[in-house]
């Protein structure tokens, strides 16, 4: 019943015929929603810390060799900032994919599990950064509450911290309670390797050195190559290398910069070399993509 309150609500604030693509603003901090009503359109998003439960559809996300899907009544988790090929499975004009964000704030996180004993830390092992889980009913109630306060802006400043935490303790409370700790817990390998995620995406122009940025969370350089691949699907180098080439992609796009100026702007020397990585992680060279997305459809 309480998933069905959601889904109705979502919907109606939304409306039937509503046609917006991507992500849409609520006014609740931390709360996004969103909507594609095309399928079988893969994208290359970078993702924040955040939990998505699914509405409606179904959507799949690749990280490097790692593929969940997920569908009605269940969440996707991922507790860094991730870079997916993500994937709308189902929707339609008719039938939109639609689904409800909310992102993980560690500080909150870690003060609940504080007030939570009887959680444990799980032992040091493989990192994962990301799990599909089913959404509970104590789960769906708080999220669909706290939308609910986007109709009520005047009540949401005064409400809205409140459900927040009770969002934050269902997660904690939740089967995935231990994985959601383990984003957040200061010693943990998978919140220092955030950590060092944060470092490389501060200034994408910068020569990465791995070393000194294994020593900055106190690793061992081949320790942290080892769980940063773990966590992310790719080296060091190799994360950095996506993040630019998303950046220069949205410079292109959104700004309408020329494929040479957004490359210099993310830290490449190299045109040619840019181009070939363009190319080959999207599939068409950087001045045929923004050709293409600047003509009339």
């Amino acid at each position: 019943m309480i998933m069905a309150w959601l889904v109705d609500e979502l919907h109606s604030y939304l409306g039937l015929t509503n046609r917006q693509e991507g992500v849409i603003e609520t006014g609740i901090p931390g709360l996004t929603l969103f909507q594609s009503i095309a399928a079988s359109v893969t994208r290359h998003v970078v993702y924040k810390p955040v939990v998505c439960a699914v509405v409606q559809g179904a959507k799949r996300v690749r990280l490097g060799e790692a593929v969940r899907e997920c569908a009605e009544g269940q969440i996707l988790a991922i507790g860094f900032d991730a870079v997916l090929e993500s994937t709308i499975l189902q929707g339609s004009p008719e039938r939109p994919y639609r689904a409800v964000s909310f992102e993980l704030d560690f500080a909150l996180l870690q003060e609940v599990a504080a007030r939570m004993p009887e959680l444990a830390l799980p032992k040091a092992g493989p990192v994962e950064g990301l799990f599909v889980g089913e959404r509970t009913d104590p789960l769906a109630d708080a999220l669909r509450r706290l939308f609910l306060l986007a109709s009520t802006p005047r009540m949401a400043p005064v409400l809205a911290p409140g459900m927040q935490r009770e969002i934050a303790y269902h997660l904690l409370a939740g089967p995935h309670g231990r994985d959601f700790l383990r984003f957040s817990f200061p010693g943990s390998h998978t919140h220092l390797l955030s950590m060092a995620v944060h470092e490389i995406q501060r200034d994408l122009t910068r020569p990465l050195r791995v070393p000194e940025l294994a020593a900055s969370i106190g690793m061992s350089p081949s320790l942290f190559h080892q769980r940063f691949k773990e966590m992310t699907s790719y080296s060091p180098i190799q994360f950095q290398k996506r993040l630019r080439l998303l950046e220069a992609r949205r410079i292109m796009l959104s700004e309408g910069a020329l494929a040479g100026d957004a490359a210099y702007r993310v830290g490449y020397q190299s045109l040619s070399q840019f181009s070939r990585e363009y190319h080959r992680l999207f599939g068409i060279p950087p001045r045929r993509d923004l050709v293409g997305t600047r003509s009339p459809t």
